[in-house]
């Protein structure tokens, strides 16, 4: 599993913006990896792995017909997924997960909305970045933290240099 989440944050880092669906599913897929393990904490692993594997193929069918709302998702599974991993990093008393969950699920779902393929960027390569970094495991957590800024920052001017030439050439045609 961390290899796959490895290559999957590296695409979403890289591509997030071109690969929207699959920005989409893999948001979906990593949101409910985490909440599917507490909120079916006692299940067996496959059961966990399969509410997680549903709920990125729902982000996927939504980003495929329904462009706008699933930004909106894209922005919500994002931000939550990024949330669950700030509580983590910051051992949050549990009282305040849900309020944190929804803080940064509302944040990424109104970022996406309003600002759609800037917000797309930043949070691909948010969680791109979140994603390896988690995955690796760096010791200490400060170096994880660089490793995941120098990502981030990777991942956004990558994806926004390919968004200006698609710009470009667009204005040229």
């Amino acid at each position: 599993m961390q290899a796959a989440t490895v290559i999957l944050g590296a695409v979403i880092l890289l591509f997030g913006r071109r690969l929207f669906w699959l920005f989409v599913g893999v948001a979906g897929f990593l949101a409910g990896v985490e909440v599917a393990a507490v909120v079916l904490a006692e299940q067996p692993q496959w059961m966990i792995v399969a509410a997680a594997v549903l709920a990125g193929l729902v982000g996927v069918v939504l980003a495929i017909f329904l462009q706008r709302l699933a930004f909106a998702l894209a922005g919500l599974l994002a931000g939550v997924y990024l949330a669950l991993v700030v509580t983590t990093l910051l051992e949050t008393p549990a009282d305040y997960d849900a309020i944190w969950l929804l803080a940064g699920g509302l944040l990424g779902a109104l970022l996406a909305v309003v600002i759609m393929d800037r917000a797309i960027i930043v949070l691909s390569s948010l969680l791109g970045s979140v994603a390896i970094a988690g995955a690796i495991d760096l010791e200490p957590v400060e170096l994880s933290a660089v490793t995941c800024l120098v990502l981030f920052l990777t991942g956004a001017i990558v994806q926004w240099r390919a968004f200006e030439r698609q710009r470009e050439r667009k204005a040229h045609t």
